[in-house]
């Protein structure tokens, strides 16, 4: 786990961000953005260094349930551990209905992961995954699954947008997700995970932490 972090670490404290700044279309997700000096690429005005999965330690297993699962339980450690005060899934409030948004929260973060990637459409993807998900995960799963209400969809569509990126020569979908750490001092910075859909797998393309 402190490997994790000192990736991250070592990958912000090699950028600063410079005054000059361009925005434009990312070449790789399509997804407006602005590129910082030619270094940092900014999202929601949050200035983000990109990160090589494969140089991370979630290299071992790239699949995108996996991957956001696996990511979740290692900042739910660091919150047991005093490292990490909280971590939210950014939006996450704005695709579940209040109500059911309540009964989510209640869930670990890695389960409450794996509701939001199920509310935009990857449930067989979760169900099919391995994960042994609690009562209660499955239990609000399959409400969302007889309620179409306790996800709004045009939010999800704006919010978690599903773009193209390239990989390999070949244009694949592509979506994102994004986590905001709150530390026990109350900095606050923020983690992008890039999913792409490769041979007809969903695996992590794309990381980046945030600068500053």
């Amino acid at each position: 786990m402190k490997k994790f972090i000192a990736l991250f670490l070592v990958a912000l404290m090699a950028l600063a961000i410079p005054a000059m700044a361009e925005t434009f279309t990312h070449p790789e997700t399509g997804e407006e953005v602005t590129l910082v000096s030619g270094k940092a690429l900014v999202y929601d005005d949050i200035a983000y260094t990109e990160i090589d999965p494969e140089k991370t330690p979630l290299a071992g297993n790239l699949d995108m349930v996996w991957a956001l699962y696996n990511v979740s339980e290692q900042h739910e450690q660091e919150i047991a551990d005093g490292t990490l005060a909280s971590v939210e899934i950014v939006n996450l409030d704005k695709v579940l209905r209040p109500d059911f948004l309540a009964d989510v929260q209640l869930l670990p973060l890695k389960e409450q992961a794996m509701v939001l990637l199920c509310a935009l459409g990857y449930d067989a993807e979760v169900l099919s995954s391995g994960i042994q998900l609690s009562d209660d995960a499955k239990a609000l799963i399959q409400e969302m699954k007889d309620d179409p209400t306790c996800a709004n969809q045009t939010e999800a569509r704006k919010l978690f947008p599903l773009t193209q990126t390239t990989e390999d020569g070949y244009v694949v979908p592509y979506f994102a997700v994004t986590l905001k750490l709150t530390d026990t001092q109350g900095a606050v910075s923020y983690e992008r995970f890039g999913f792409g859909k490769v041979q007809g797998r969903w695996v992590l393309l794309r990381m980046a932490a945030s600068i500053g």
